[in-house]
């Protein structure tokens, strides 16, 4: 019998780390410059804030540059770029954690996905790596907490920081997981799409943009069918179809390429916002 506990035991935990989701933070950097915007520096702060309580853990950091300049001149921007980050978050000799410099060079040739002055922080909360022995607890009233916890903490400024506000050249990308083939969202999606609600309503002018994508290979009726699953939860939630748009991208704008992992394929399976109107 004790053998069958510990067995279920590894068993939930390996299935804990294989769907821990993936979050990501985009870091700008102002033009020919090597040193983050002035929202970006709070943004670091907050990442390497939690860092060192091991409240994440990093798995990726890819760095970019604008087409503007001659390609050695971007080439070494997105170093230093990089660089930055890692001195930042001291993890210049952590192999386990994967550095790019990628420059110019758009997956897939895209042209036109985000402000690309930017550095891309991959990562996982530790929380969703542990806590195996809560086996008895109702999942739907563990969410239920976890969101009420967060929109217990939300007040006038921390929402306003949750939803990066940018131009419509720089997407939110949101902590919505999608099972792999299918526009089935995971349940630990909801509570950023409660908090999206959140901001919503404080902001009653404000007019998105829902866009889908979808990892290995063109799947446009997947990615549309993501979109629309965001789209649908919001009005479902009051807000107005007016102000909700939904847009599938397929596979045109992937975060990681080539996918050469399981990780990468998640990143991709992805649901981002562009705010239209605020």
């Amino acid at each position: 019998m004790i053998l069958r506990t510990l067995l279920l035991l590894s068993l939930l935990f390996i299935a804990n780390i294989g769907i821990a989701q993936i979050e990501h933070a985009s870091i700008y950097f102002n033009v020919n410059s090597s040193y983050p915007d002035s929202i970006s520096k709070l943004q670091l702060k907050q990442l390497k804030k939690e860092i060192n309580n091991n409240e994440i853990k990093l798995l990726t950091i890819n760095a970019y540059t604008d087409s503007s300049g001659t390609q050695v001149i971007n080439d070494t921007l997105s170093r230093r770029r990089l660089n930055y980050v890692v001195r930042y978050f001291d993890i210049a000799n952590d192999s386990t954690i994967t550095k790019n410099s990628f420059g110019t060079k758009r997956p897939m040739g895209t042209i036109t996905y985000q402000n690309w002055r930017r550095v891309d922080v991959f990562y996982q909360k530790t929380t969703e790596l542990k806590d195996t022995n809560k086996i008895e607890t109702d999942t739907s009233t563990l969410q239920k907490s976890e969101l009420q916890l967060q929109l217990d903490s939300l007040n006038s400024s921390n929402i306003d920081s949750i939803f990066r506000l940018t131009d419509k050249e720089k997407p939110f990308i949101l902590s919505v997981s999608f099972f792999g083939g299918r526009a089935k969202m995971k349940s630990e999606s909801i509570p950023q799409i409660e908090l999206l609600y959140q901001y919503m309503v404080k902001y009653p002018k404000t007019v998105i943009l829902i866009r889908g994508h979808v990892c290995c290979g063109k799947n446009m009726r997947i990615s549309r069918n993501r979109a629309k699953k965001v789209y649908k939860e919001l009005h479902k939630m009051g807000i107005a179809k007016s102000r909700l748009n939904f847009k599938g991208m397929s596979n045109s704008e992937p975060l990681v390429f080539p996918e050469k992992t399981e990780m990468d394929r998640q990143m991709n399976r992805r649901v981002d916002i562009l705010f239209l109107q605020r």
